[in-house]
């Protein structure tokens, strides 16, 4: 089956709001990011505690966002509920970056996997990625 939902229960304007959302959490976050990075390679004087802690505030909500995307929970609106049988979605869901971020969700930003305590999310293995293609490709599900 690979044809759109007739109906989408109502929730592709939910939809579309938190993918555009996810959009611009990932251009923020390459923003505050390259900052970052830029001062730490140039040595200048960095207050960690506000700027990592900023970067680490936009990639949170990155991940939980994007997880959310894809929640299996039949009680959340989301992708997986909608489009679950299209082929398409499931290429998205099978990403690697994807799949990073569901993992990472669910070991170190919603819960405190005790085996990943001291394990952090790699900003640059995100914001190097494909991710912006594949949140526009979740755009392009609602539109078709």
């Amino acid at each position: 089956m690979d044809e759109k939902p007739k109906e989408l229960k109502d929730h592709s304007g939910y939809l579309r709001y938190a993918v555009e959302n996810c959009l611009i959490a990932f251009e923020e976050l390459g923003k505050v990011n390259g900052h970052l990075l830029k001062k730490i390679s140039q040595h200048e004087p960095i207050n960690i505690q506000h700027e990592g802690s900023l970067n680490r505030i936009i990639q949170d909500y990155l991940i939980l966002k994007v997880a959310g995307l894809f929640d299996e929970d039949s009680r959340t609106a989301s992708f997986h509920h909608e489009f679950c049988n299209i082929k398409k979605y499931k290429k998205i869901r099978k990403s690697n970056i994807i799949k990073y971020i569901i993992k990472l969700r669910h070991k170190k930003v919603a819960h405190a996997d005790k085996n990943y305590l001291f394990k952090f999310p790699t900003t640059s293995i995100i914001i190097s990625s494909n991710l912006r293609n594949l949140l526009n490709s979740l755009l392009d599900l609602l539109e078709n």
